[in-house]
């Protein structure tokens, strides 16, 4: 082989070798392109899948206005005829309520004592069911309501367990409302405002309005009511409604006297 030959064939391979190298930046530069495309691509569903959401989101309301609070103080005598008695209780609080009516939603209530109550112990209902011996017990025996509602198992004491985050047991209500929960603060709130549900004692009035001004519903996608959620409440600041969640007992599906 000559020099000519030589020098042309190295030429050659040179030429080549440049070409792969560009060749490789060519296919790294598209690599990073559609690495690149990938990511806007993720971004933007990212964002359109939060844009989504947040107009998914139920847009709440309060369920009681400062006209409908006011009523549940105001003359807060009122007459039962044929009434019973519920004795309520979760963790924090307890409640004798005086109602006649075995259907929530035209029941009359008026409570007639009402007090904080230790979930470690079960004297205050004890006592309660000796002075009210016919009254139906309705405990929410969830979370810190657990070890009261042990408590009262151990010791024979048969009591209603709330179960509120089910389904409605009617169709009609299943209809009507998410849960059982919006149920149930549905017939509160329409009691208070039609002047069928009073508090007789001022005992820790402050926490009780608090409580009923931080209730807040909406409309799912069925157009069925429902309740704010308390994991979502203490997203924004709110506290557990725990006094409002026991007044609400006492208008839940199903409970009798």
């Amino acid at each position: 082989m000559t020099m000519k030959r030589v020098n042309q064939a190295v030429n050659a391979i040179a030429a080549g070798v440049q070409l792969f190298s560009e060749g490789v930046q060519r296919f790294s530069d598209l690599k990073e392109l559609v690495s690149n495309f990938k990511a806007n691509v993720h971004r933007n569903n990212k964002a359109n899948l939060r844009r989504k959401n947040n107009e998914n989101q139920p847009k709440y309301k309060p369920l009681f206005t400062d006209e409908i609070i006011k009523k549940v103080y105001l003359n807060p005598k009122m007459k039962l005829s044929d009434y019973g008695h519920f004795i309520i209780a979760n963790g924090g609080y307890i409640a004798v309520v005086a109602v006649e009516g075995n259907i929530p939603d035209s029941r009359k209530s008026v409570v007639l004592e009402f007090k904080e109550n230790s979930a470690m112990s079960i004297d205050d209902i004890l006592q309660l069911l000796s002075t009210y011996p016919e009254a139906t017990l309705i405990v929410n025996d969830n979370g810190e309501g657990k070890f009261l509602g042990q408590l009262l198992k151990k010791n024979g004491i048969w009591y209603m367990p709330v179960h509120w985050g089910g389904d409605c047991f009617s169709n009609d209500n299943r209809k009507e409302y998410v849960n059982k929960r919006a149920q149930a603060y549905a017939c509160l709130s329409y009691a208070v405002n039609t002047h069928n549900f009073k508090i007789c004692q001022p005992h820790n009035k402050e926490k009780v309005l608090k409580d009923l001004n931080s209730i807040r519903y909406s409309f799912d996608e069925r157009s069925r009511v429902r309740i704010m959620p308390v994991s979502e409440m203490r997203e924004i600041g709110l506290d557990a409604p725990d006094i409002a969640d026991l007044f609400a007992y006492v208008f839940l599906e199903n409970t009798t006297y």
